[in-house]
């Protein structure tokens, strides 16, 4: 998921993604849970905690497009994180092969296969002759 699109569904108080976001007055969004903990203690001021605005009273607007959204976003990013984590497995299990496969060529020719593979370039030819109108 782009970053951008991430920050937008992102509560700014947890950074985690938007569980029942609500907009407060200033047009900040966050998670419920998240704002009715900054406002629980009696001796504050209601305010933003992302601009400091101050308020008369604690107006909470349910923002259920932006909780869609970051619900979506988040089976997305949840998608993306399996995509890659099959990706890095199937990697490894191709540097395993060809690790193996390396270990086999220093075995069976007894020495390093960098060595091999120098010694194997040398003795490939740099044109090979086509077949067909060459053989006629």
């Amino acid at each position: 998921v782009p970053i951008s699109l991430r920050d937008e569904a992102t509560c700014s108080i947890c950074l985690s993604f938007f569980t029942d976001p609500v907009t407060i007055d200033c047009g900040h969004n966050f998670c419920r849970a998240c704002i009715a903990q900054c406002w629980e203690r009696p001796d504050t001021d209601i305010s933003c905690p992302q601009c400091r605005e101050t308020f008369p009273q604690r107006t909470l607007r349910p923002n259920r497009q932006l909780g869609n959204l970051a619900e979506i976003l988040e089976e997305l990013d949840k998608e993306i994180v399996k995509i890659q984590d099959e990706n890095v497995t199937k990697l490894s299990e191709e540097i395993s092969r060809l690790s193996d496969l390396i270990n086999e060529i220093e075995e069976k020719y007894q020495q390093p296969t960098s060595q091999f593979l120098q010694v194997r370039r040398l003795e490939t030819p740099r044109s090979l002759p086509r077949q067909g109108r060459d053989s006629e």
